[in-house]
């Protein structure tokens, strides 16, 4: 048949076209499958039935439409083989691809089968329905044995670099030795096991008990169990002394990473978010949005077969992550994802805690709570003693202690604690005095203890053994201290720079402290040192649980730590941070093409690595005296007056740390400025340009110096004290700027920063934020005017009636809410939307409210009534952002289909639909004369639109997170976004280029990069000409003095140090 006639007969039968595309799939394997006779010989007897079908489908005409659904499922399950055409020579996926084929084959021959027949019976159907049974689950099977190897070879070349976010966070985070002794917990690990394989459970499984009684062993025996019944998901164990451990924005990307490589389809749908997403989701503070976009989107786009697999998410010591309100915050997520699908679920330990009880009380509907009770431990303490016992025994300890009467005493002393037990006999376990130890423990008075002042007491003994007279006391409690406080676990050696200058042989010291303390600190990996459980930092820094086990004299001052910690750290960064200190050889390459450079960062002293990372929050930590604060200005004064500012921020660059540098500059500055030091002024300048130069920084290593010291402000002390010490870089001849320029106010809100709009009068902006709060600000000072509370999750939307009077807001919550603007008080709350509302705005002659939300619908709602008048239908995802037009004539939308679309408000037709972005677009605004759209996306860019012709004209470029929402003053001269970088920007849109500001060279390589104030210029032989404003005063660059590419290095003058 001619090539044209057969397309028009497909498009008559669409049966034909799938046949089609069945036989190119089953074609495609044939083409990776010749090495592998039983793929190649089943792939070619597909192809063989699927043409002969092809030409009875021709014949029988409509008959074979009832066949359709089990075509879809054939096409879709075939599709698998096709997206892992390469991986298919692995011998761990060779079973499940031969029986894929095998069963299309089957499938192909009982629909040729019934050519003849002419018609289809009840009993038909059913064997159909067995088919499309059967390919589910072989799909279901699959997705068992795939992992993101195959999708690394699906997305290889540029896109493989997706995948390093999911790898960086795969580190095992528990001890398996640390699980249940086996024989103990069994009724409540078998209850979990009930939970987990039930159909009809609830998805949540949340265990609480007081520390020590065993909630973590626990956890790491589901753990081992789920792994064994091939259940386990993912799991994250918090531990508030190592920093990735106990920050709760890493929970949800190592469980979706551990998700990813167990189920094929959710690690292919996770992969499209990475694409647009990755640089920016690990790092996210919006933990919400790491739920949508990890979770909500990838599961809902799985559609579930047949019996599916059921996995299981661990989350352990839930109260070791930073501060209440996280608590709550990671709390809603894992409940939201354990919603999301039926065959995923969430189990959960904590001690009890406020937040958690209430959320406890308030989704009783999907938990199931079980509380530990220290009595009903006795049985499995006393088997636990037992064990251990005859352990000793065996090893030395006199036989007649295995006695029934000493195994009772001794796990009755543990008052349902097993960290009592287990650190007993860490503590006599190997000693030469195990005997005494053990009688000393034995004959020690507990009548009327609590658990916890038994446990004090065992702290305190074992304190008291390894102080000895007291005369190393000081040694002992400077070394617990630096280990109290530390922000990450670190080892011996690490640990020994961080002791005092007065302490001689600090690596002795430190060594001998972990010998002595070995009941209560392990020596792991790389003799990296950690407390065994958290109760013994609770006890040091506790006075009163010091003195009442008659040893105050352990008692630790956190905030005493704290203040050496950070002068140390500051000293040390300061006298060994140096220039160029992994030796990068050209500045024209990004950081990501320097070869080796992984393994130099990998290689640079820890101590050096942490000090520059943790000095800033030691400091902020920290309680000092009035003598203290003289010399912590001393060394600020040092740091930040000379080059060794720079070589501080090319450390933390390196560990590509701006990020928390930059979150921690606010408290660091608030902390100095209260005590009125200098240092202050420094962080706020600091902060300034970090916003100004984060992207070239962060991708160039050199640039930090290349990109940055040209473009100083004159009167920034950097400018003053730190660019003399580099002579050899681009200069500006004449049109340097004064201040720091585009960004002309930054409100620091607190939270994430989710939505924003003007008044009318321009005299005031709304925001709408992540801790369910709506603010009211005056725009000129930047002052918090007012907050409204009602809102039951965070607030995505927020927006001013033209009145002025009322402010309407959507949420996370399912709902519109309208607000009095002058007195906070809630008017009224409109409901209907079937997910959360991502957008809102109010019609020009505020009579209606348009709204958008999740379930990809515009709807829009009468504005005194509240009942919902229109639906606009069109977007394929979610509705991030709406607004009328001006004259109320056009409402304008925009979405995660990457679209801007605008409307016509009385019909619901579409007008336009603009592409551009290359994320999700999350806001979109009208220009007051209605002749321009703004819109912000996810790609961090900001542009301009004609709302005419859809052509756009302007590109803002800046935000270092998403850019959450946009918005014109009401003159029209300038936008105000907002993003979740925690900043507000005001913008005047005039001169900005559309590119990411990279002068490269012939070759591509990054020759410089020029900030967005000073864009849009033209380039010679010897100089550059930038039109520095609105009123075109020219910027010129000379370049004769500038060193770059292999002679980056000369940029810095002899005096300027290391």
């Amino acid at each position: 048949m001619a090539k044209g006639a057969r397309v028009d007969l497909e498009r008559q039968h669409p049966i034909l076209a799938k046949l089609q595309k069945i036989d190119g799939l089953a074609r495609a394997v044939l083409q990776v499958a010749k090495a592998i006779t039983e793929l190649n010989t089943k792939a070619k007897i597909v192809i063989g039935v699927v043409e002969v079908l092809y030409k009875k489908v021709m014949e029988a005409g409509e008959l074979y439409t009832k066949f359709s659904d089990l075509l879809d499922e054939m096409i879709h399950v075939l599709s698998v083989i096709d997206i892992a055409q390469k991986y298919v020579r692995l011998d761990r996926t060779k079973d499940i691809l031969q029986e894929i084929l095998k069963h299309t084959r089957q499938a192909a021959l009982y629909v040729y089968k019934f050519c003849s027949l002419g018609h289809l019976t009840n009993a038909h159907q059913r064997e159909i329905d067995d088919f499309k049974k059967h390919f589910n689950q072989l799909q279901e099977g699959y997705d068992r044995f795939i992992n993101l190897e195959v999708l690394d070879i699906v997305y290889s070349g540029d896109k493989r670099d997706l995948l390093k976010f999911l790898s960086t966070l795969e580190h095992e985070d528990f001890d398996p030795k640390l699980k249940c002794l086996d024989g103990t917990r069994t009724a409540l690990l078998a209850q979990i096991t009930e939970w987990a394989e039930s159909q009809t459970s609830q998805p949540f499984f949340c265990l609480t008990g007081p520390a020590g009684s065993g909630k973590s062993s626990i956890a790491i025996s589901a753990v081992l169990q789920f792994k064994e019944k091939k259940m386990l998901g993912g799991n994250f164990f918090c531990n508030a002394g190592v920093a990735s451990q106990r920050n709760s924005k890493n929970i949800l990307p190592k469980l979706a990473s551990m998700l990813a490589k167990k189920h094929g389809r959710f690690a292919k749908h996770l992969l499209h978010i990475l694409r647009e997403d990755t640089d920016d989701l690990p790092n996210s503070r919006d933990i919400m949005h790491q739920c949508q976009q990890l979770f909500d989107i990838p599961l809902r786009q799985i559609t579930s077969g047949h019996d599916q697999h059921t996995f299981v998410l661990v989350v352990d010591a839930l109260d070791e992550c930073e501060g209440p309100e996280t608590t709550a915050e990671i709390l809603q997520a894992l409940l939201q994802l354990s919603k999301i699908v039926p065959w995923l679920k969430v189990l959960l330990t904590s001690r009890p805690q406020k937040e958690l009880h209430e959320f406890l009380d308030k989704e009783k509907e999907y938990i199931l709570p079980f509380r530990l009770q220290l009595t009903e431990s006795n049985e499995d303490i006393l088997a636990f003693t037992k064990h251990n016992m005859k352990l000793l025994i065996a090893d030395g300890l006199p036989a007649h202690y295995e006695d029934e009467k000493v195994f009772n005493q001794l796990a009755a002393k543990a008052k349902g604690l097993f960290i009592w037990s287990s650190t007993v006999f860490r503590y006599i376990f190997g000693k030469l005095s195990a005997e005494d130890r053990l009688k000393e423990v034995l004959h020690s008075d507990d009548l009327g203890q609590t658990a916890e002042a038994a446990l004090d007491d065992l702290y305190a003994k074992i304190l008291g053994k390894a102080i000895g007279d007291g005369s190393d006391r000081h040694l002992f409690m400077e070394v617990l201290g630096v280990m109290l406080t530390v922000y990450e676990p670190l080892a011996i050696k690490d640990i020994s720079h961080l002791l005092s200058t007065t302490v001689s042989n600090p690596f002795l010291v430190v060594t001998k402290v972990c010998d002595y303390m070995q009941s209560v600190l392990y020596k792991g990996e790389n003799a990296v040192v950690q407390f065994y459980h958290q109760s013994f930092s609770d006890f040091l820094t506790s006075e009163e649980r010091c003195t009442k086990a008659n040893l105050k004299v352990v008692f630790i001052d956190i905030k005493c730590c704290h203040v050496r910690n950070g002068i140390k750290a500051l000293d040390l960064v300061t006298k060994n941070a140096r220039f160029n200190i992994c030796g990068i050889k050209s500045s024209y390459l990004p950081n990501s093409q320097v070869d080796g450079l992984e393994d130099k960062i990998q290689a640079l002293p820890r101590y050096l690595v942490y000090s520059s990372l943790y000095w800033p929050q030691h400091i902020t930590a920290a309680g000092f005296s009035p003598d203290q604060w003289s010399i912590l200005q001393e060394k600020l004064e040092t740091l930040f007056s000379g080059p060794e500012l720079l070589y501080w921020l090319e450390l933390v660059n390196l560990k590509k740390d701006l990020r928390t540098l930059m979150d921690s500059l606010p408290n660091l500055e608030s902390c100095l400025s209260r005590k009125g030091l200098g240092g202050a002024t420094y962080c706020k300048e600091l902060l300034d340009f970090l916003h100004m130069f984060y992207m070239p920084i962060t991708e160039s290593t050199p640039h930090l110096y290349l990109s940055t010291l040209p473009f100083l402000p004159t009167e920034s002390k950097m400018f003053k004290d730190v660019k003399p010490h580099f002579s050899q870089t681009v200069c500006l001849s004449s049109g340097q700027r004064e201040k720091y320029g585009i960004t002309q106010h930054q409100i620091l809100v607190g939270s994430e920063v989710t939505s924003i709009a003007y008044s009318p009068d321009g005299q005031h902006i709304v925001s709408g934020s992540y801790d369910n709060t709506v603010r009211i600000w005056d725009a000129k000072t930047g002052q918090q005017l007012h907050e409204l509370s009602g809102h039951s999750s965070q607030v995505n939307a927020v927006a001013y009636s033209p009145d002025a009077q009322h402010i309407v807001s959507g949420s996370y919550d399912n709902t519109v809410r309208i607000w009095d603007a002058k007195t906070g008080q809630q008017l009224h709350e409109l409901s209907g939307h079937s997910s959360q509302v991502n957008a809102v705005a109010y019609s020009p002659n505020g009579q209606y409210i348009v709204s958008g939300s999740d379930d990809k619908i515009v709807r829009i709602w009468d504005a005194k009534s509240g009942q919902q008048l229109h639906e606009l239908s069109g977007h394929t995802s979610y509705i991030e952002s709406v607004a009328y037009s001006p004259d109320g004539q056009h409402i304008v939308s925009g979405s995660g289909d990457r679209t801007v679309r605008i409307w016509d408000a009385k019909s619901g037709k579409q007008i336009h639909g603009l592409s551009g972005h290359n994320g999700w677009v999350r806001s979109v605004a009208y220009s007051p004369d209605g002749q321009h759209i703004v819109s912000g996306s996810n790609d961090k860019t900001v542009r301009i639109w004609d709302a005419k012709s859809g052509q756009q004209l302007h590109e803002f470029s800046g935000h270092t997170g998403y850019i959450k929402s946009v918005a014109y003053s009401p003159d029209g001269q300038h936008i105000v976004s907002g993003s979740d970088d925690r900043t507000l920007r005001i913008w005047r849109p005039t001169h900005q280029w559309k590119d990411d500001g990279w002068v490269r060279t012939p070759s591509g390589g990054l020759l410089i990069w020029i900030p967005h104030e000073y864009r849009n210029g033209v380039i010679d032989q010897s100089y550059m000409v930038i039109p520095a404003d609105a009123a075109g005063h020219g910027i010129v660059l000379d370049w004769t003095r500038f060193r770059h590419g292999e002679r980056w290095t000369e940029v810095r003058n002899a005096d300027a140090g290391q």
